[in-house]
Parts: C-alpha cells; structure tokens; sequence
C-alpha cells in the first residue's frame, strides 16, 4: 500500500533499501545494486544537464522577452495618442472631454451718455461635456453638449428688459445688458459623424468650422453660447494641400403653403496650399436667402457672393506678417451688391528674455455710399473679439482702423499685451458695427480705443484670461453722447483633457 524508497550515496558506492508496508523488508542482489546504481548515475547526470540547458535557455528567452517588453514600452510612449488598434477596450476608442468657463464683465456707460445711468456687473458660466468615439480609423463620431447661463437668472425665455416672465420658481431673474435670451441654453453645440479614407473625410451634423484667423468664419468662442453650423462638410488633407467645401443651413422655416423652400443656406469652400510660406488660403463663400420677407438688414431676397485670399508667413527670424483681401458680389432684393475689405498686419520680436513683441496692423472695409448699390461689406459670421477692439463696437464694414500694439513675457506662463485702436468710417453713413453714428455727418472720426489684457497659465489645465478698455467716442457722434465707454473682465477656464 505504500512503498517507501531511500537512496543513499557514498564512498562505496549506492545502497538502496525499501519496503512495503506490510510485507517483508526487500534486499537485492550486489550485481542488481550494481546495475541499478548505474541506471540512476545516468539518469541524474542526463537530468542535471537537461536541467542547467533549459535554465540557460530559459533565462535567454527571458532575457529577449525583457528586452523587447522594453522596446514595446518605448514604442507606446513615443506612439502616445496613436489610434487604438482594432479589437480594443472601449476605454481606448472613447475620449471625453469637460470644459468649464467662468467670466465676470463690468460695462459702464456702453450708451456714452454719462447722464444715464449706465452700469452693469454680470458673470457667465458656461460648460461643455464631450465624447470622443473613434471606432476605427475609418469611423468616429463626436458629440459635445453646451449649457450657458448668467449668474442669478432662473429661468429662460423673455427679454433683457422682462427677463423672467412671472419671475420663474425661483424668484425674479437678473439678465445682463448685452446677454441675449438665447445666452442662457442647454443645446447640443457639435455632434458630428465622421467617414473617413485616406486623405478624406466626410463630416455630416452639427460642428464648429473655423477658417483662417475667423474673419468670415469663425466658432465665436468668446460668446457665451459660441457658434456652430449644421450640415456637411467634406475635407480632403495632405501634407500639401488641404481643401473643405461644406453646405451648413442657417436657418430653417417651414414652408409656405405655395411650395417654396425659405431656408437660408452658407455654402462653399475653403483651400489651404501649406507650402507656400506658412499657407496661403483661397476661399468662396456664399449665403442664399431667397424667402423674400423683408427684414432689419436686408429688403427681401439677400445673396452674398464673397471670394478672397489669405496668406501669413515670417520672412525674416522675429518678423512676420499677415495679410487677407476680399471681395463682395451680389443682390440685396433689387439691389446689386459691390462691396471689398483688406486686412494687413506685421509684427517683429525683438527677443531677449521676456520676448518684446511689436504689431502694426490695417484694415479696411467699405460702405455705404447712399448712390444706390449696397456697399457695405458684409462680415458673415465672423469671430470678431479683440481684431477690433475687445470692447466689440466695431467690424469689418465700413472702415478704416489702425492699430499699434506690444506685448511681453514677464514670466514664462505670463503673457502682457496693449493695444491703440484708431476707427475712422469708410464712408459718411452707415454704421461701423454695434453702434450707429447719424444717418449721414461730416466727421469719420468714429473713435479710439486702448486694450490691456493678460493671458496666464496657472495650471495645466486652467487658464486665466481678464484685461480693461477704454473707449473714446469720435466726433461722428453728438456731444450728448461723447463720454468715454470702460469694460473689464476677468475669465477663469479648466479643459479637461
């Protein structure tokens, strides 16, 4: 039943004894000790060899797998954001993305009469949450939520002057001189299927687009509620070349019972070749509005047909500049449309530790003439803040502005900036922008405008952003309205990732 074995090795050779319980003592001949005592020899010595082979081989093979774990490691750092491979986690396709920002605005005398009383204080809040999807190299989908609202204001609908009708359930809200009903929202601000094929990609929903310096196409991200468009995109992408035509409806309204579409469409597209200095850009730009209806700005039936260019490169070590021409054809109604605007900038960096930065910048727009065409160029959707002025009074139409600025780094993530603003009106009527000077004056000086702003990265993750500015009413305006306009504002932002 159990048989107990013991082998025992000497000068003399071995001894082996063993006996089952039970049962006899077993003893073995000398010649039988003989053989066995051989069969064992061998037996271990072809044992220990076989066993110090397969420790060498062993620690060989684990000394390639250590290597090449290694190398794999190093391979996935460099990789880092690398498209997951097929067959992943979904934690390595999905992406989601948090972004939180916090701003307080103090505006005073915006009307530019000191005898109102004119003052506001508000803050902005507005967040986004985002998801990332991206299945494959071929297919990701996108989808990014947007909530904004004003400090104090309960409940939506109304206007700035009854902003909560009934006061909502929550007492009597607070809305904000310039903070529009449609500030405060919970909307879906991009979501967006893309297709993708080597250089290709087919974008179908809602996204942001953004062209160039966002002069005529911008997000407007300075909005609380931020800009996007709904419809199609298609972009093509190399390291040459880069080409995006897209058709986006601005707005739809429900047809008349006479059959016809009263949608308003922005359609055409925009060309980057990237080997030419820093990029040149070739676009065409149309919006079609053919519903007839008679509004603010335009008499009827409104077609804008807008095509220029766009360049910036740094010819010289710490010189650069930037430069963009258009031009506008189209009818207002019955009225033709011949409008243009130029756009040039440059600046030099003097270097040294904390980088002195000097700017010159022009830009010029046309108006109306009041001769019978519609002059005045248009500015389509544009991302305005601080090209004319952080205070926002102005835009690319009807003007002249010259602009001197500096800019500097004290510390590494601290960035300094003021800016001299000169406007002067393209032509005698018209407007310039938010406000409206006399219908027809002698005087084009519109007014003058200094900006002080700063930019600092307290962590990582969170910016800080605030500045000042001061605005002068020129001598197109009444003396009942020539007192000087003050906004300041200081901004928080966290983007997470």
């Amino acid at each position: 039943k159990t048989i107990r074995r013991r082998v025992v090795a000497g000068d003399k050779g071995v001894r082996i004894s063993g006996s089952i319980r039970g049962r006899a003592p077993l003893h073995f001949s000398k010649e039988v000790s003989e053989k066995m005592r051989r069969v064992l020899v061998a037996a271990a010595s072809v044992g220990f060899l076989m066993a110090v082979g397969l420790s060498a081989a062993r620690a060989e093979e684990g000394g390639e797998l250590d290597a090449l774990k290694k190398r794999l490691d190093a391979l996935e750092q460099k990789q880092g954001a690398a498209p997951p491979a097929a067959g992943g986690s979904w934690t390595d396709k999905v992406k989601v993305g948090v972004h939180v920002r916090v701003r307080n605005e103090g505006r005073f005398n915006y009307d530019r009469n000191s005898d109102v009383g004119d003052k506001d204080d508000f803050t902005l809040l507005r967040g986004r949450l985002s998801v990332d999807a991206r299945a494959n190299e071929n297919v990701r989908a996108y989808f990014q939520v947007q909530a904004s609202r004003n400090f104090g204001d309960s409940c939506l609908g109304g206007t700035p002057t009854a902003p909560c009708p009934g006061n909502g359930p929550f007492g009597p809200g607070n809305a904000a001189l310039g903070v529009t009903v449609e500030d405060e929202d919970v909307s879906v601000h991009q979501g967006f299927i893309d297709l993708s094929s080597g250089p290709w990609t087919a974008r179908l929903g809602r996204q942001e687009m953004k062209f160039g310096d966002e002069r005529l196409v911008g997000s407007l991200e300075w909005a609380n509620r931020a800009r996007s468009f709904d419809g199609f995109s298609l972009i093509y992408d190399t390291e040459e070349f880069k080409a995006q035509p897209f058709f986006h409806i601005v707005e739809y309204r429900p047809p008349a019972f006479s059959g016809l579409n009263n949608d308003s469409f922005f359609t055409g597209f925009n060309s980057t070749l990237k080997q030419i200095g820093n990029g040149v850009d070739l676009y065409f730009l149309a919006f079609l509005d053919g519903d007839g209806a008679a509004t603010s700005t335009q008499d009827g039936n409104l077609f804008i047909y807008t095509a220029g260019l766009r360049t910036k490169d740094m010819p010289a070590e710490g010189f650069g500049y930037d430069l963009e021409a258009a031009g506008q054809a189209g009818e207002n109604d019955a009225v033709k449309i011949y409008a243009f605007a130029l756009h040039a900038a440059g600046a030099y960096g003097l270097g040294g530790e904390m980088s002195p930065t000097v700017s010159l910048e022009y830009n010029v727009a046309s108006g109306e003439d009041g001769v019978g065409n519609d002059n005045a160029f248009k500015n389509l959707f544009p991302t305005n803040h601080n090209k004319y002025g952080a205070i926002d009074f102005v835009t690319w139409s009807n003007i002249h502005h010259f602009r001197g600025g500096v800019s500097f780094k004290p510390l590494a993530d601290l960035s300094l900036f003021a800016n001299y603003h000169l406007f002067l009106s393209q032509e005698k009527r018209g407007a310039l922008g938010l406000l409206t000077a006399a219908a027809a004056v002698d005087k084009r000086t519109y007014g003058q405008e200094l900006d002080f702003y700063a930019n600092y990265v307290l962590f990582k993750a969170a910016k800080l952003h605030g500045g000042y500015s001061l605005f002068l009413p020129g001598d197109m305006f009444p003396n009942t309205a020539d007192d000087a306009v003050h906004f300041a504002y200081a901004q928080v932002q966290v983007d997470v990732p």
